[in-house]
């Protein structure tokens, strides 16, 4: 028993808290800033105005967080099935003991994403019988569609902004058509 005791005193002895602690400090120097690509799971938005999620891919699952005051700046609307560029920073939440993206920024993954985003939103509003969508006829629609293949990463990101405004708008129906897409 003296063996097994005297081995195990050459064994450093940390506290809970300075594990974790390590654990942080060495998720947060390795990484940084990174961009995660994945497709959103799991969200919930809470009444603290946080949102929680995880991110997907068919190997791993990651947590994720938008603080509050980093919601309005997402760049997007945040919903389960949609995959997603998140750019954040990787912690720890030490009572989990667990690690999760802390998330700034998020945008639609892929060049034909925001295409796809378009076309969704445009099937939903017919759906509902919008009187835009109704009176914005398919040429127009088309020409929307080669306009936004034109635009860069910083015009798209303002344009799903932009959409993901208009699909939370009530007063849809009353617009019209050139007031719906601007």
């Amino acid at each position: 028993m003296d063996e097994l005791s005297g081995a195990v005193s050459n064994v450093p002895e940390y506290t809970v808290s300075e594990i974790s602690g390590a654990v942080k400090r060495t998720l947060e120097a390795g990484f940084g800033r990174v961009r995660v690509r994945g497709e959103i799971t799991e969200l919930k938005r809470y009444p603290s105005g946080h949102i929680y999620f995880s991110l997907k891919d068919e190997g791993a699952k990651i947590a994720g967080v938008v603080w509050k005051s980093a919601v309005g700046r997402l760049g997007m609307v945040p919903e389960n099935g949609v995959e997603i560029i998140a750019t954040g920073r990787i912690s720890s939440y030490a009572e989990r003991s667990s690690y999760q993206l802390i998330t700034e920024r998020m945008e639609y993954a892929g060049a034909g994403a925001l295409l796809a985003r378009i076309e969704m939103l445009r099937v939903r509003l017919t759906e509902d019988g919008s009187a835009v969508i109704r009176r914005l006829n398919a040429a127009r629609f088309r020409r929307l569609m080669q306009f936004v293949e034109t635009l860069s990463a910083g015009e798209h990101d303002q344009l799903a902004a932009a959409l993901s405004g208009l699909m939370q708008r009530q007063d849809l129906a009353n617009c019209r058509p050139e007031e719906a897409i601007q």
